[in-house]
């Protein structure tokens, strides 16, 4: 409950206080007005609103540190529930982009995020790095333990999968990008933060699971943006129906 004087007040403190950080960066230069916009209520709200008015193309945050033990409602994952258009994550300072690692598991997801990498590899100049991570079936669990497909058929789903990846990757135009891609048995978001260091860059779809079924579920791309070190540039398919 602020009236508008104090809601003035607010802005031209949040202003003053911001101009200093733009400075550093060479955007502080005469009318803020174009360059720096001051919004009441939540951030991960206000953003979403700001970038659906300007038609946004790219959304940029820093990285969310968490509060407590439960940790449902950050910016960043409200953000990637609901944005029209990419997030891109920065955990520190910028650094140059020479390697790219995209998260390749074959989904509509995936497939849009490869196809966004290499545009960005061609435009940058960089060499991409496709991974594709086999996540061993279950068939459930008793006692907590798990229950295994046999191994004949385990060993068929990867060999199809295997087949499928190599097949996708051989029907894209690779002109102009260095690229490799690697096919490991592995948990996904455990097998790309050991590879980050590598790189200067993660590209990944993300599937869209937020709120309280992602901590229940988890989600490849929550986990990793979760302990990145490195940027993390995550798309979400548009179409799906989001939980917040």
């Amino acid at each position: 409950h602020v009236d508008e004087s104090d809601l003035a007040e607010a802005r031209t403190k949040a202003r003053s206080r911001l101009r200093e950080r733009l400075d550093e960066v060479g955007l502080a230069g005469g009318d803020l007005s174009d360059r720096l916009t001051v919004l009441p209520g939540p951030p991960a709200r206000a953003l979403l609103e700001r970038a659906k008015e300007l038609g946004a193309a790219l959304l940029l945050l820093g990285p969310h540190a968490k509060h407590g033990l439960l940790d449902f409602d950050n910016t960043v994952r409200a953000v990637l529930a609901h944005a029209q258009c990419p997030v891109w994550v920065q955990p520190g300072e910028p650094t140059e982009i020479r390697r790219i690692l995209v998260a390749y598991d074959l989904s509509e997801e995936s497939r849009a995020a490869l196809s966004s990498a290499l545009r960005l590899a061609r435009a940058l100049g960089a060499r991409l790095h496709v991974l594709h991570c086999f996540v061993r079936p279950e068939l459930g669990f008793v006692l907590g333990y798990p229950i295994p497909f046999p191994a004949g058929v385990v060993d068929g789903a990867r060999d199809t999968a295997q087949r499928e990846f190599e097949a996708s990757l051989a029907a894209l135009d690779w002109t102009g990008v260095e690229h490799d891609s690697t096919f490991v048995e592995a948990d996904p978001a455990g097998e790309i933060l050991e590879r980050q260091g590598e790189f200067d860059l993660i590209v990944m779809g993300t599937h869209g699971r937020t709120g309280l079924s992602g901590a229940i579920l988890g989600s490849v791309a929550n986990s990793v943006l979760r302990s990145a070190e490195r940027p993390v540039l995550a798309l979400r398919h548009a179409g799906r129906n989001w939980l917040a």
